[in-house]
């Protein structure tokens, strides 16, 4: 992998990382509680533009050309494909959601301490709040948006989904890491969730029916708390998924079933709060989102 390097400011740590084509979006979080922004680096052109949030970003998600934030302040903003400004959906939650996943018919599901609220996308307005059995830490939907998989302080992972239903239902949650789980990721082409936590550990869990979590890693795993999962570009005839996070390594996976060992890259790598896949001049290249607030791209061969 080659790496490239450009400078641009931002307020703040990186909470939040997506990609649209050649865009990379991402929100951060100050500190100090200062106002902060959604940021949009434009790969392409080498451009950055910010449009401001009163509060810290804590995590944001594409719907179709629009981009949706959730806020330290409780507040949900949604971005329209074109639009200067950020503006508001509804009035502000309490608790605040600290993480969202955009879901099937116009819906988002939003983490709020130890529930699950799904949330109309269009007014705000709270549909259903589900219980989890401890504080979330991490979401993810499906690509369908109809199955949703959380992860908690504690190490369980609960399963939701709406097929076949007009409201989401919780399925089986297990426990399935010791201590906090830090990131989640659909595999492609069926209902299996990649799992990470604290304890270091790398989990595929098949989410319908009876949850099984299946170690993924063995003795390829990280020496730190992977931070981020992505998948890697379609158009790859050996195509892979790739974690990072504390021990500041990255690492590419063979997809499918089993222990199969991944490579390992430490050039130009650093402790990572994310990564995900993006467009780099029409070329697929990994974004990391690094500890020190920075973020890297790099050029996939």
């Amino acid at each position: 992998m080659a790496h490239v390097d450009r400078m641009f400011q931002h307020r703040g740590a990186v909470t939040g990382l997506r990609a649209q084509g050649d865009a990379l979006w991402f929100t951060t979080r100050h500190a100090e509680g200062h106002a902060t922004a959604l940021y949009r680096l434009d790969l392409d052109k080498v451009e950055q533009k910010a449009y401001p949030l009163p509060c810290g970003g804590l995590d944001l998600d594409p719907d179709g050309d629009d981009l949706l934030v959730t806020a330290e302040n409780g507040q949900i903003y949604r971005l329209r494909a074109g639009e200067a400004a950020l503006a508001p959906i509804g009035p502000a939650l309490s608790p605040a959601g600290t993480a969202l996943a955009v879901l099937s018919k116009g819906r988002l599901g939003v983490l709020r301490g130890a529930l699950l609220s799904i949330v109309s996308a269009a007014d705000g307005a709270v549909l259903q709040d589900l219980e989890l059995p401890e504080a979330g830490t991490a979401i993810v939907a499906d690509p369908t948006g109809h199955w949703i998989a959380v992860g908690t302080a504690g190490g369980k992972l609960c399963a939701f989904d709406d097929e076949d239903k007009e409201r989401f239902l919780g399925g089986e949650a297990v426990k399935a890491h010791e201590g906090a789980v830090t990131t989640l990721c659909f595999e492609p082409g069926e209902l299996r969730v990649l799992s990470a936590g604290v304890d270091n550990k790398l989990l595929s869990t098949h989410l319908r029916g009876r949850l099984e979590p299946e170690d993924r890693g063995g003795g390829a795993a990280h020496d730190g708390p992977v931070r981020g999962i992505a998948i890697g570009a379609e158009e790859h005839s050996d195509r892979r998924f790739y974690t990072a996070g504390d021990d500041g390594v990255l690492k590419a996976w063979p997809l499918g079933a089993g222990r199969k060992r991944p490579t390992t890259t430490k050039d130009w790598i650093a402790k990572s709060v994310g990564l995900i896949v993006v467009k780099y001049k029409a070329r697929p290249a990994l974004a990391l989102a690094l500890l020190d607030g920075s973020i890297r791209i790099l050029l996939m061969d």
